[in-house]
């Protein structure tokens, strides 16, 4: 949630949530802990919660102590699962001590914890290990992207060469829609949808937004045959295009077309 959700969106969005019921809801952007009301309209809206994950990704600002841990997480009416994004963009200083307090809330609630840490350069991996090292938790690495603030201040994983196994890749968040405030539903939850205003990624419902153009396109193919289709040559790639977010924003960006 980069901005705060309106009225009229959560209205939209526990419809949706109505209709389709999914397993998974996963919220992120910005800092998920401020947004405990929303949120828990949503989740409330579920026909069927007690098989659906309730995923919140958070920055862990509130481990400071056992106590403010505690006040927070418990404004959420569900939580299944706690991705910790510890990387300088959620602006975290990646406290051992904050994680501890965390992991004990999650250990005494049955909420599953894991650690997300962001990799701008190789020396990342080499901080991430010592910061970590006597942590007992899953850790997931993830190169990132230029997109929101990783762009502005130009923190993005930096590729010495194109990578041509991109072009086997499809889109990362393919079994899923998101949904950004102000903008709408959409396969997309990565640089397209951030850096570019193309209309045609996102729409105001659901449903059409998955009989879209778009959403059919990734669905069904990889980049590879993305460009294909594009008549786009592999000529005109360079190492920027590396990720799948990346290629895919240079495929469909409207600065392009």
């Amino acid at each position: 949630m980069t901005e705060k959700v309106s009225p009229a969106e959560i209205k939209l969005i526990r419809s949706d949530v109505v209709k389709f019921r999914p397993k998974m809801l996963q919220f992120s952007g910005g800092e998920s802990s401020f947004y405990a009301d929303e949120i828990n309209q949503i989740v409330s809206s579920h026909p069927d919660i007690d098989n659906c994950e309730v995923i919140l990704t958070s920055n862990g600002w509130y481990g400071k102590t056992k106590a403010l841990t505690k006040e927070i997480l418990d404004k959420f009416e569900k939580i299944s699962k706690i991705t910790l994004s510890f990387d300088v963009f959620h602006g975290n200083e990646a406290k051992v001590e904050y994680l501890n307090h965390i992991k004990e809330y999650a250990s005494s609630n049955s909420i599953d914890l894991v650690v997300s840490f962001c990799i701008s350069t190789p020396l990342d991996l080499i901080r991430a290990k010592k910061i970590l090292e006597n942590i007992d938790l899953p850790v997931i690495y993830q190169r990132v992207d230029n997109v929101g603030r990783a762009k502005v201040n130009q923190l993005g994983f930096n590729f010495s060469v194109f990578d041509e196994n991109v072009l086997n890749e499809t889109c990362p968040n393919i079994k899923c829609v998101s949904f950004v405030p102000e903008k709408g539903f959409s396969i997309c939850c990565g640089n397209l949808m951030f850096n570019d205003d193309s209309p045609y990624i996102y729409h105001k419902d659901t449903t059409e937004h998955l009989e879209s153009k778009f959403f059919k396109r990734l669905q069904k193919l990889n980049f590879g045959q993305i460009l294909a289709e594009e008549k786009i040559s592999i000529s005109n790639l360079n190492a920027s295009h590396s990720s799948p977010c990346s290629i895919c924003e240079f495929i469909h960006s409207g600065e392009r077309q």
